[in-house]
């Protein structure tokens, strides 16, 4: 418990971030088990840490309902052309689930339906039942263009549509 709670010197805005960047996949355990942590032991600290990673994801790599895979720790993703979104990302629906739980508070409520509304209504999923791998969070126009770099596979059903699966059944259960 105590080397958790260390880690506070190590992050960027609660957040780990690793070259001057954050990135979602690194900061899903984390966040998930700051959350279990407090659910075991009842000491809020790791509540507040988890809540203030929570408003630093969603502030850094929140984009059109999608969580981002990656933006600077600095200024997000400022300037940025191609937003880019894995439905791994989707886990955190999961995990904002786990906080409205506890805390009743409608934000994480709202968060959990904004992000899994964005990843429901994608032409991808709309098409063939399964997430891409690689989601534009935006400029559809560049699908056409971008769309001879994607190689197979398009879609990863363990780990990227498991996961956000298990958000969504968590979600509407």
């Amino acid at each position: 418990q105590t080397r958790i709670l260390r880690t506070r010197n190590r992050l960027t805005d609660g957040l780990f971030a690793e070259g001057g960047m954050v990135k979602a996949f690194s900061n899903h355990d984390f966040l998930l088990g700051l959350i279990d942590l407090y659910e075991l032991t009842d000491d809020s600290q790791y509540l507040d840490m988890a809540s203030q990673g929570v408003r630093s994801l969603r502030q850094k790599l929140g984009h059109k309902g999608f969580l981002l895979n990656q933006a600077s720790a600095q200024d997000g993703d400022q300037g940025r052309i191609i937003h880019r979104a894995n439905p791994f990302n989707g886990g955190y629906i999961e995990l904002y689930c786990d906080l409205f739980r506890i805390t009743g508070n409608q934000k994480y409520l709202n968060f959990a339906e904004e992000e899994s509304g964005a990843w429901l209504r994608s032409a991808f999923f709309r098409r063939h039942g399964l997430f891409q791998r690689i989601e534009l969070a935006d400029n559809r126009w560049l699908y056409p263009v971008l769309n001879w770099r994607i190689r197979p596979p398009l879609a990863r059903l363990f780990k990227d549509n498991t996961n956000l699966m298990y958000s969504l059944v968590e979600l509407h259960h």
